[in-house]
C-alpha cells in the first residue's frame, strides 16, 4: 500500500492551496477531488437489506451515536422487522498529530460492524462478533487535517430487537469520547474541478 499525505490550509477570502504527497512508486496515479461540506456530521445511507443493497433512507447525521428500541424502524420507509445495514462516510478532522484509537461499537451480539479511517481498515467483525466494542489504532501525522472515515453496520436480526451503533476516539491528549460533530465532515463530489 502507498501511504499520501493531503494538506489543506485556508488562505482566506475564500481560497485555500492544497498539498499531495505521495512516496516515489511505480505506477498510475489519480486523484479524486470532494468539496467538504460546512456542515457538520457523517452522511449516512440506511439500506433494506444486510448486504447493502436498495437504499431507503439518506440523511447528515451529527455523530454517529445511534441507536432504537426493539420493534421501532431506523426510518419510516424501512420494512418493519426486515434485516438492514447502515453505511456512514465522510471525514474526521483529529486536532492532534499523535496516534488516535477508534471505537467502534453496537449494542447487541447480532449486530455487525466494519470501521475503516484513512483507508486502513481498524476494526472487522463482520462475520464474527467477540465484543461489542472493538477498537483500532492510527497515527494521525498532521493535526487537523482530514481523514476518510466509513463506518459499515448490519443488523441481520431485523428490526424486533434492540439495535445500535456508536463511534468514539481517544488519543493521549483526549479522553475517550464519541466523535463530536463539529470534528466529522461530509463530502460531495466537485462538479467543475479540472480533475
Amino acid at each position: 500500500t502507498v501511504r499520501s499525505t493531503f494538506i489543506g490550509t485556508d488562505v482566506g477570502n475564500g481560497n485555500h492551496e492544497f498539498w499531495y504527497r505521495i512516496p516515489r512508486a511505480v505506477g498510475a496515479y489519480s486523484i479524486h477531488v470532494q468539496l467538504l461540506e460546512t456542515s457538520n456530521g457523517l452522511s449516512s445511507t440506511y439500506y433494506a437489506s444486510d448486504t447493502f443493497q436498495r437504499p431507503v433512507y439518506t440523511k447528515s447525521e451529527n455523530t454517529l451515536d445511534y441507536s432504537c428500541d426493539a420493534n421501532s424502524k431506523p426510518s419510516p420507509s424501512m420494512p418493519s422487522g426486515s434485516p438492514y445495514s447502515v453505511r456512514w462516510s465522510g471525514f474526521v478532522r483529529p486536532q492532534y498529530a499523535q496516534v488516535y484509537t477508534f471505537f467502534a461499537g453496537v449494542q447487541t451480539a447480532v449486530e455487525r460492524m466494519k470501521l475503516w479511517v484513512d483507508n486502513s481498515l481498524l476494526v472487522d467483525q463482520w462475520t464474527d462478533l467477540t465484543a461489542t466494542e472493538k477498537s483500532g489504532t492510527l497515527m494521525i501525522g498532521t493535526a487537523n487535517g482530514y481523514y476518510d472515515v466509513v463506518m459499515e453496520y448490519k443488523q441481520p436480526s431485523g428490526t424486533g430487537v434492540a439495535q445500535g451503533a456508536k463511534l468514539s476516539w481517544q488519543a493521549a491528549l483526549l479522553f475517550k469520547t464519541p466523535i463530536p460533530g463539529d470534528k466529522l465532515y461530509q463530502s460531495h463530489e466537485t462538479l467543475t474541478s479540472p480533475y
